[in-house]
């Protein structure tokens, strides 16, 4: 898909060295893109078809998907019928019967634009692979025996607010702030995203006793191909720490 307007990408700073690793999604033939197969589909907040619409998506969105396994979904459906007590005069529901009903596949998928993220029907949309599905290690560690559980402190240096989601929890980390958070120890698939910006993800085991740390701010495309991008760390005098 071509892109007809501004994309950023994510950077990674660590202490006064800006690394831009070759795994930095900054080009979207790095992500999987989801390609609507109808005029108009529903994101929905949670899968099936049940859950509320976030919002409308169009053929001309830039769509990412996020995980390449999708989620069955199964409902049953009840079926009742009104029976009037002329006593009480009033209504109840009786049940009289039940029919287990598949809602299909769908997929976690993160619009581009807004930074929302949801889930699709797999039978509306088709999925573009990417040759080379880029994944990156977004924290850094420091040891700190003090700690029980894994800590992680999050710096957004970026003038848009940031979601970050590790395991089933979304932590939001407003623009020029910080975040520290507290998990259970154990491996998690995370997930950055920011609007108008290419979203990054990846897997990491996380243990107590240790503190994760992650800063980060957004550059455009046009800047990012001035650092030659593919070349790996850039010199420190080119970014510098606020």
């Amino acid at each position: 898909m071509k892109l007809t307007r501004p994309i950023f990408v994510l950077l990674i700073c660590l202490m006064n060295i800006v690394y831009i690793p070759t795994c930095l999604p900054y080009e979207e033939s790095y992500v999987d893109q989801v390609i609507l197969s109808k005029s108009m589909v529903m994101l929905m907040k949670e899968p099936g078809s049940k859950s509320p619409v976030l919002m409308k998506l169009s053929k001309k969105d830039f769509i990412v998907l996020l995980d390449r396994d999708p989620i069955n979904v199964n409902y049953v459906a009840v079926y009742t019928k009104a029976n009037a007590s002329f006593d009480t005069l009033q209504k109840e529901e009786v049940r009289f019967g039940n029919t287990k009903i598949n809602d299909g596949n769908w997929y976690n998928v993160i619009h581009v634009k807004t930074g929302e993220e949801g889930w699709v029907r797999e039978n509306d949309v088709k999925i573009k692979y990417a040759v080379e599905r880029k994944q990156i290690k977004l924290f850094e560690t420091e040891k700190d025996p003090l700690l029980i559980n894994p800590e992680i402190l999050i710096i957004n240096n970026a003038n848009k607010d940031l979601k970050l989601k590790v395991g089933e929890k979304i932590y939001v980390i407003n623009k020029q702030s910080q975040k520290t958070v507290n998990i259970e120890s154990g491996t998690y698939k995370y997930h950055a995203s920011a609007p108008e910006v290419i979203p990054c993800f990846g897997e990491q085991t996380f243990e107590g006793g240790n503190r994760y740390w992650w800063k980060f701010w957004i550059a455009s495309r046009s800047d990012s191909s001035k650092h030659n991008l593919d070349k790996g760390p850039i010199k420190k005098n080119k970014f510098r720490r606020k």
